[in-house]
């Protein structure tokens, strides 16, 4: 998985720093810019046309679930699903043939936090997609974060238990704060959220995770 990372994002690079004649034209100047550009080249996001790229436009959870998936290449156990099972199985809302069906069920069963009745057209508030991202990358490995405590204006703002996915994202700059303030509660931008994924992705690449500690020797 980490070898499959690392190939995805020296692809991202590479296609960045080469340029594209495929680019957004409508991100130049945007703080998501660099980030943007690469994970298009590499598949993960889409526009809303082949040249619109919508930074300030929100993420749905259909958008958001399908590209940390897509990111992180998460797929099913081959020798465990001969295919990907029916959302139907495991969700309320999320049709069946729909193009991010699969994603919701491949999260699901890679332990990401989707309720059953989440409604794949409503919006991702930054909280949930932190909290979907944080999960999204302890799926690579165990990893160690630094123990400090990122003081934010509006914590008492911050679902209880999305609080320690803020935390490690903020520790690992991952996230950032703006003049003190996280805005758990306002709708992420695809902007944003991109920006989030590709740190995401350079943090895993980068990182050595906790190795697996060795059994007993009798």
């Amino acid at each position: 998985m980490k070898k499959k990372l690392f190939v995805l994002l020296s692809l991202v690079m590479t296609m960045f720093f080469a340029g594209s004649v495929f680019a957004f034209s409508d991100i130049r100047g945007d703080k998501g810019e660099t980030a943007i550009r690469a994970l298009k080249e590499a598949g993960v996001v889409r526009g809303i046309a082949p040249d619109i790229f919508w930074p300030q436009g929100k993420v749905t959870y259909a958008q958001g679930v399908f590209m940390v998936v897509k990111a992180f290449h998460l797929t099913l156990d081959p020798e465990e699903y001969d295919d990907v099972p029916p959302a139907s199985d495991f969700f309320s809302k999320v049709p069946d043939e729909a193009w991010y069906s699969d994603a919701f069920v491949i999260a699901h069963l890679h332990g990401l936090p989707l309720d059953k009745d989440v409604d794949p057209n409503a919006k991702m508030t930054r909280e949930e997609f932190a909290h979907l991202l944080f999960r999204a990358i302890l799926t690579q490995g165990d990893y160690a974060f630094i123990e400090l405590y990122v003081m934010m204006k509006d914590e008492d703002q911050v679902s209880p238990e999305m609080m320690e996915s803020i935390q490690k994202l903020l520790v690992a700059n991952i996230a950032e704060l703006e003049n003190g303030y996280f805005y758990p509660k306002k709708k992420i931008t695809r902007s944003e959220a991109a920006q989030m994924l590709y740190k995401a992705l350079r943090f895993v690449k980068e990182t050595e995770p906790i190795p697996p500690l060795e059994p007993p020797v009798d």
